[in-house]
């Protein structure tokens, strides 16, 4: 090298000694590689420089990926002024590597010194997903067969972006599928008019054929219907030689297709341009739009977001985080990289951190005055709130959130917060609220062009109408719900729908079916990774195993729930849980353990301001403290209760009234022990849940038994197995009626089928009685000795 090294091109002088780089003498800053970088092509100018070679020079020793070397290239681009239209100085050799074309001033110094020589193992892209590096180039072609008309009726068109289909040969490039379909329904959202069906709804949609591969075969009707879209785009990338070819149509409602053909180097500038065009076409626009950057004007960190959102939708959240990141890590002012960073965090079950991360976002897009920014962010950020059931602040989140998404009229956008917003109304018993926020949402999911209420929406509905007691409306609601979701490919909903469908069954008393839906929606949950469904439905599980008699079973999976809500920070579900397990405890006659337990609940309850939660541990502290003797204890707890019943639902005070009932009786205050028995029936017939009537008549029929009225316990016998009679209590019952007319044998009988189903909740009380009617039951009896008769 000699000392006065200099090059000159155009505008620009590069001194190598001083190792500056100056455009008309104003000084161009460079970082230390991408000026090494200039000065090796500048010296081996008469030929095209490999990718292995500048990566042994640049990186010498260092294993890196090629993408550190396309962001090297694109950097001393734009110094140089090349750009994404133009390679006028520093040109890509498909295949082959980059080579300096600029034509220098005579003085410029030929030295043409050659450094590195050893080719070293490159890093792969994380988890194996590597692929050829894609470097900026321009657009070389658009080819257009036009077949339709802007559109002229004032509406809005609707827009849903199918799948790319990877046509390359290239299986490395089948991250383009989803990536690139995100990206563009991004670019459509975002820089123009149109509104565009998310992408995890198309997807989802798609799911349900098990043909994402297949759309681009045929746009079935039903498919633009149920997406209430207008247009379908669906696109496919080719690579016939050293260019890539993107080949779209824009298939309208009418059937009606427009066929586009873009050539160039570089997907996802092909990608770019072809959101211009259909911005142009669709929406009949008639406005210069400056060509987007994607998310970035970095080819690694648009790279890097597409594949993290291709995972994302295809439900690698793992996978989805790691890429995702990666963009972050390059580029951590970049907005929509850290939100998608962010919601992969939340489905990860990080909620506190994702909460953290969405909280910033929040701010940063209201310091910037960016709406639509602002309002999803609020969204997604409500959504932390919603999975750790804070509900109060998840409320004032999801209520700004619809204000910003009614002020930049996003239909659909306005339905997803209002079905979020009708889980809190209902959480608290507002079931009228409840209904009508379901409603309001439904039809903003109509005025964006759905053709049916969404499986979540109706899932909701079946909610209501299970709180309301319309156990056959809900169940309707839940299984029209399942076969919507299921046909849309949605497995973290179709999980709640299973769960909801489990507790119609619980409620009307078919146990086996209640354990049989959690277990289902438990596996899917897992499945998923949906760790939140996966808590809540191992819950459901101990529920209905506890119903059925199997506190073992009851209590591995109470345990379950519990581990697995703490380490996910679901607090008011570990609390619940834990309440759960208490009685567990409480029917193996464990007291102290049980206490222990509720002691924890009612802390945690208390904590998060969890009413429910309260008044559900006074209610199990009554139960024990009844089972002990201590009923005077147990009626401090049912007044407790009952001095705020104005905030109780009808559930939890037909069980404080049954255990008032059930106190009383044992206080040999048989009138007033009926008469609460009375109000606890009257409260649980609110409920739709057939069990809590049954058990409550069957307390009826035995406390009228006691008090000698056998004509008056059959009667309660007959209401109690008109809502449950497969319920062992009713058994018990009916052999204890039997027993009080004589009939000893089929006492017996019904007192053993009442034991066998009865497993673990079988009392001490009960086995005696039973052990009583089989000793004197006459089948039971030794045979008389011969001669006695």
């Amino acid at each position: 090298m000699t000392p006065d090294e200099v090059f000159r091109f155009g505008d620009y002088d590069l001194c190598v000694q001083s190792r500056e780089l100056r455009r008309s003498d104003e000084l161009v800053e460079l970082e230390p590689r991408v000026f090494d970088l200039l000065t090796f092509l500048l010296r081996n100018r008469e030929r095209v420089v490999s990718k292995d070679e500048l990566l042994d020079t640049l990186w010498p020793g260092t294993i890196v990926a090629e993408t550190s070397l396309a962001r090297c290239v694109m950097k001393a681009r734009r110094a140089v002024g090349d750009d994404a239209d133009g390679q006028h100085t520093i040109k890509t050799v498909h295949g082959r590597g980059y080579r300096f074309i600029a034509d220098l001033a005579d003085n410029a110094d030929p030295d043409s010194a050659v450094m590195g020589s050893e080719r070293k193992t490159r890093r792969a892209w994380p988890l194996r997903l590597a692929a050829g590096t894609l470097v900026f180039a321009g657009l070389l072609g658009v080819f257009l067969t036009w077949q339709d008309a802007p559109r002229t009726d004032g509406t809005v068109p609707r827009v849903a972006v199918l799948p790319v289909a990877n046509e390359t040969g290239d299986a490395r490039l089948d991250w383009v599928s989803f990536g690139l379909m995100d990206i563009l329904a991004g670019e459509l959202r975002q820089q123009t008019g149109l509104r565009v069906a998310a992408s995890s709804d198309v997807v989802a949609i798609l799911n349900r054929r098990n043909a994402a591969g297949d759309v681009t075969e045929s746009v079935p009707a039903q498919l633009l219907e149920q997406l209430g879209a207008t247009h379908v785009i669906r696109t496919t990338l080719e690579r016939p030689g050293q260019l890539y070819r993107l080949e779209a149509q824009i298939v309208a409602e009418d059937g009606i297709a427009t066929d586009i053909e873009l050539l160039g180097s570089e997907p996802l500038a092909l990608v770019t341009e072809l959101r211009r065009v259909i911005d142009t076409r669709v929406a009949g626009a008639r406005r210069s739009i400056e060509v987007a950057r994607v998310i970035s004007d970095d080819v690694f960190v648009n790279e890097a977001y597409a594949r993290g959102q291709d995972q994302l939708l295809r439900g690698n959240v793992d996978e989805a985080h790691t890429l995702l990141k990666a963009a972050v890590d390059q580029e951590s002012d970049n907005y929509w990289a850290r939100h998608a960073l962010a919601t992969a965090t939340l489905n990860q079950g990080d909620a506190e951190r994702a909460a953290e991360m969405l909280s910033d976002l929040v701010e940063e897009a209201r310091s910037k005055g960016l709406a639509l920014e602002e309002a999803t962010s609020l969204f997604v950020l409500g959504n932390t709130y919603l999975r750790r059931q804070v509900h109060d602040r998840a409320e004032e989140l999801y209520r700004e959130a619809l204000l910003g998404f009614e002020a930049l009229e996003l239909h659909y956008e306005q339905g997803k917060v209002l079905n979020n917003l009708a889980i809190i109304v209902g959480g608290r018993r507002d079931l009228m609220e409840e209904r009508a926020v379901l409603e309001r949402s439904a039809q903003a999911f109509k005025a964006a062009g759905l053709e049916s209420t969404p499986g979540a929406v109706l899932g909701g509905l079946g909610n209501n109408a299970l709180d309301r007691g319309q156990l056959d409306d809900a169940q309707q609601y839940f299984e029209a719900a399942l076969v919507s979701l299921r046909e849309q490919g949605a497995k973290d909903q179709q999980a709640v729908a299973l769960f909801s469908l489990s507790r119609v069954a619980e409620y009307r008393g078919d146990f086996a079916a209640a354990r049989s839906l959690a277990l289902q929606s438990r596996d899917l949950s897992q499945e998923i990774g949906q760790r939140y469904g996966e808590s809540a439905s191992l819950r459901r599980v101990g529920l209905a195993a506890h119903a059925e008699g199997d506190l073992d079973g009851a209590e591995t999976a109470y345990r379950e729930a519990i581990a697995l809500g703490r380490e996910i920070g679901a607090l008011t579900s570990v609390a619940a849980t834990l309440a759960d397990l208490a009685e567990v405890e409480r029917m193996r006659g464990r007291y102290d353990e049980a206490l222990e337990l509720l002691d924890e609940s009612s802390a945690m309850a208390h904590e998060s301001n969890d009413r429910v939660g309260i008044s559900w541990t006074t209610i199990l502290r009554g139960r024990v403290a009844l089972d002990q003797g201590h009923t005077d204890r147990a009626l401090e707890a049912v007044e407790t209760i009952l001095t705020r019943a104005d905030a109780e639902s009808p559930i939890r005070l037909a069980e404080t009234h049954f255990l008032r009932g059930r106190a009383l009786a044992a206080a040999g205050e048989p009138d007033e022990a009926a008469a609460a028995l009375e109000t606890a029936y009257e409260y649980a017939v609110q409920t739709g849940n057939r069990v809590t009537p049954a058990k409550i008549a069957t307390a009826q029929g035995r406390l009228s038994l006691a008090e000698a009225r056998a004509d008056l316990a059959l009667a309660y016998l007959g209401i109690a197995r008109d809502a449950a009679p497969e319920l062992y209590e009713v058994l018990a019952l009916a052999g204890a009626i039997a027993a009080e007319d004589g009939n000893l044998d089929l006492a017996a009988e019904l007192l053993g089928q009442a034991r066998q189903r009865a497993g673990g909740l079988w009392t001490d009380g009960d086995e005696a009685l039973r052990q009583t009617l089989r000793a004197d039951a006459p089948t039971n009896r030794s045979p008389p000795a011969p001669g006695t008769e």
